[in-house]
Order: C-alpha cells, then sequence, then structure tokens
C-alpha cells in the first residue's frame, strides 16, 4: 500500500467517523425536551408555561393528544414551539403533526379542519379544536381597513390549556338562565367558556316551572328589562335558603324592577336605578365616564387569577351600596367599585349623587354548618359586562375572566382558568421627556464617540 493511498484510507475512516458522529449527536439533540434548548427571551414570556397551566398538566392522570392540523410549511414556528412545551411538562401529552397534504384523509378521519389545532382525550371522548387565529391574534380593525397583518397577542396558553382542561374534565356541572323577563341570551363567547369548563346550560322559565330543579348548580338573570313578579320572588328566596347559588346582571330600566330590587335588599345589597359615571383620571373609557372602568377588590375571593394590570370595562353600568347592618351569617363583599369620584345620574330627572359606588358584590349566607354549605347570591350592576360585542371589540378586557370567576365561585368540581393572552406589541425604548437627557443622548454621548474615534484614528496614523 502506497504512503498516499494509506493516508487516503485514513482520511475516509475518519470522515466516515465525524458523519457517523454527528449523525448520533443529532439524533441525542433531538430526543432532548424542547424546554432545555430554547429560551424565552421575549418581554412577555410567550412561550413560557405558567404555574397555572403547570399545576393543571401535574394533576393530569388522562392521555391527551394534541393534533397539528396543518401543512409544516404553514404553521407559525411558534405555535409549534409552544405546543411540544406541553409533552415536555407531561407524560400524558402526545403532540402529533397531521399534515392534511401528505395524508387528505387525516380531516376526515379526525372530523376536523386544517390550519387547526385539535385535542383529543380517549378516556372521555371529547375534542376540541383552536384555529390559529386564536393563538396569534392579529389587529383586525388594521387588517379590514388598510389589509395589514399586525400582531397583537398570543394566546397559545389560555387556548390549549382550556381545551385540555374541558377534554379531561367528565363533571358536568348544570347552570340555569332564567327566561321569561325579556332577559339577554348568554352571548357565543360566554357560552363558549362555560362549555369548556364542564358546564351544561339550560333554561328555566319559573312561570312555568313551580320550582328551581333540583340539578341547578348556578342561576343567571342576565339583564332582565321587567321585573320577577312575587311568586317568583317567593320561589328565589327558597332557593337561596336552601344552599343555592344565583347571579344577577341587572342595569337601569325603564320598568323598575321592584321585586329584584327587594330581593338584592334582603341580602345586603341595594340596587340604585340610575346611571353610574366615574370622573376620576384611568377610570373611564374614551373620553366618556359612564364607560367605567372600576377598581378592583381583591379581597372579595372573586378576581382569583384576574390581573391587577389589565382593566375590566362597564359600560353604561348603574350601580348599588352595600348595607352597614348585615344579619348575623350573612357577609357580603363588593369585588368591583367606582373610585370615590363616581356619580348616580336619575334617568328621569338627571339629578346626580356623588359618591362611590359598588358595580359587583357577593352575599354569602351559611346554611348549615355542619355540612359546610352557604348560598352564594351574585349581582353585577353592568348589564353589558358580557356581551358579545363588548368581548369580541376588546380582547384584552378582563370582564369574561371575572365573570366566569363569578359563575365557579364556591361551585365544587369545576376548574376556571383565568390566563390572558400577553401582547405582541413591539416595546421601544425612548426617552419621554427633553432636558437635560435629550442633550446627554443626542449631542454629549456622539460627540465623545466622535473624539474617542479621532484620537485612535490620529494614535494609529502616526505608527
Amino acid at each position: 500500500m502506497t504512503r498516499k493511498l494509506k493516508k487516503g484510507s485514513y482520511m475516509a475512516v475518519f470522515t466516515i467517523v465525524v458523519i457517523a458522529a454527528i449523525i448520533i449527536m443529532n439524533m441525542i439533540i433531538g430526543k432532548i425536551p424542547a424546554k432545555y434548548m430554547k429560551h424565552d427571551l421575549s418581554s412577555s414570556q410567550i412561550l413560557t408555561l405558567g404555574d397555572t397551566t403547570k399545576d393543571l398538566l401535574n394533576q393530569l392522570d388522562k392521555d391527551v393528544t394534541i393534533h397539528i392540523v396543518a401543512s409544516p410549511d404553514t404553521v407559525d414556528e411558534r405555535i409549534t414551539s409552544f405546543v411540544k412545551l406541553y409533552a415536555d411538562q407531561s407524560s400524558h401529552i402526545k403532540v402529533s403533526e397531521d399534515d392534511p397534504v401528505l395524508h387528505p384523509d387525516i380531516l376526515t378521519t379526525l372530523d376536523t379542519q386544517t390550519n387547526q389545532i385539535l385535542v383529543t382525550c380517549d378516556a372521555t371522548g371529547k375534542k376540541t379544536a383552536i384555529p390559529f387565529s386564536d393563538i396569534i391574534q392579529i389587529d383586525l380593525m388594521a387588517y379590514y381597513q388598510y389589509q395589514q397583518v399586525q400582531e397583537t397577542a398570543f394566546d397559545g396558553e389560555g387556548q390549549i390549556t382550556s381545551a385540555i382542561n374541558y377534554v379531561t374534565n367528565e363533571t358536568r356541572t348544570t347552570v340555569y338562565t332564567l327566561s321569561g323577563h325579556q332577559e339577554a341570551a348568554l352571548s357565543p363567547t360566554v357560552s363558549d367558556a362555560m362549555d369548556k369548563s364542564g358546564m351544561e346550560t339550560k333554561e328555566l322559565n319559573l312561570l312555568t316551572d313551580s320550582a328551581v330543579p333540583g340539578d341547578c348548580s348556578l342561576l343567571i338573570i342576565n339583564n332582565p328589562q321587567k321585573d320577577i313578579s312575587e311568586d317568583e320572588k317567593t320561589t328565589l328566596t327558597d332557593y337561596l335558603k336552601n344552599g343555592g347559588h344565583l347571579l344577577l346582571l341587572a342595569g337601569t330600566t325603564q320598568d323598575t324592577l321592584t321585586n329584584l330590587t327587594s330581593l338584592c335588599s334582603m341580602y345586603g345589597m341595594d340596587l340604585k336605578n340610575g346611571f353610574v359615571a366615574d370622573s376620576a383620571p384611568q377610570h373611564f373609557y374614551n373620553n366618556n365616564p359612564f364607560n367605567v372602568i372600576p377598581d378592583y377588590d381583591f379581597s372579595s375571593g372573586l378576581l382569583t387569577g384576574v390581573d391587577s394590570g389589565q382593566a375590566a370595562l362597564a359600560v353604561q353600568p348603574s350601580g348599588m351600596t352595600i348595607q352597614d347592618n348585615l344579619r348575623d351569617g350573612l357577609t357580603v363583599s363588593p369585588f368591583l367599585t367606582t373610585s370615590d369620584s363616581g356619580i348616580l345620574v336619575d334617568p328621569v330627572t338627571q339629578e346626580k349623587t356623588d359618591g362611590t359606588y359598588t358595580l359587583g358584590a357577593t352575599a354569602v349566607e351559611t346554611v348549615n354548618e355542619e355540612q359546610d354549605t352557604s348560598s352564594v347570591f351574585t349581582v353585577i350592576t353592568a348589564p353589558a359586562f358580557i356581551d358579545n360585542d363588548i368581548l369580541m371589540r376588546f380582547p384584552n378586557i378582563s370582564n369574561l375572566a371575572i365573570f366566569m370567576n363569578v359563575v365557579s365561585y364556591k361551585m365544587p368540581g369545576i376548574t376556571t382558568l383565568s390566563i390572558p393572552s400577553k401582547s405582541l406589541d413591539i416595546t421601544y425604548n425612548m426617552i419621554t421627556s427633553g432636558g437635560l437627557w435629550s442633550a446627554l443622548f443626542i449631542i454629549v454621548i456622539p460627540v465623545i464617540f466622535l473624539i474617542a474615534g479621532f484620537v485612535i484614528w490620529m494614535k494609529r496614523r502616526k505608527l
């Protein structure tokens, strides 16, 4: 064997060894969980799982499959990376990337559409789909008016975690909505959120049904325009005395809701039939003090998971005051209030009354100490609080999260997940005021760099 041939053999063997090492290394790296391979450097931590999600996944006892149904070329890499974090966190989560281009029958098999995430659980037989557009949200006004795609928020965690909670939850709680008084229907957004939390909604008319059904875990009266009758008031009172849960959303009406107002007063909440405004800075929207941004009272326990920096919006609310002397066993906890610059305007006389008004409160009364059962009566005096127009127009407000907390308050077997979307807005470092800071950054620092550069250039030129 010549020296040249021998050297060439060594090089060939060395090349094969290097290639094999690279292949093995890639295989090893490919098995490393995504959470160890990537670091989330975004300001809003869009690719990081929160504590609420981690707690849910750690308690998971059913297998869940997350299908990414789309051609790989059309899937945003942020979605793929984020979904894989769930599989890394729990052995019960499996991620499947299903390409309908390579496998056209996959859409029929899964009974879904492309460009979606499908979350399924064989143990419960339940599934739910999440369009990509619900995860990476855009400014719809900019899109429809100017055909510009401006990303505004990433809601991967809120959507996927809620979906996992929905498909693994076998508990179905029955929630009734009262009818017969020109009540408003629950919006599709609210109905979907309740469905994902394991709540089944039914309608109840007390004119045809003599009592509240025994399987009623919560009765919602949503923005009635007509008053309830004396018999209905008695029925609702009996329901509460037996440990019932009642939620009323009511505002200013043309007809005085005498019986409903009386029912609220029985539980320490005095409704005011007038429009409430708040003139304090940071407490109203769009230069209209009747679009109230209320203060939060976290001591109530109804705002768990709600970000204190994320505002709620009450459009043309009415108000109420809380009674000072409550009967033994009854406690009333406000959770939404105006500032001390609140104003109540009478719709007929236009008379204005200054004060601090409650926009949301919960009355809890112990019914049976031995069985630890209580009645819960919650009142929100903003009738448009959960209107679909409000929720869709302002996706960053906390109205839905607050409502879901109220709905699930002291309700066994219900897990409500309040995970806000994360902003994708670009954050700029800006000098907000002039003076010495402007002179420093605009004149002094650039001049120093120019002088230093000139000195260095002169020294090197002499060398």
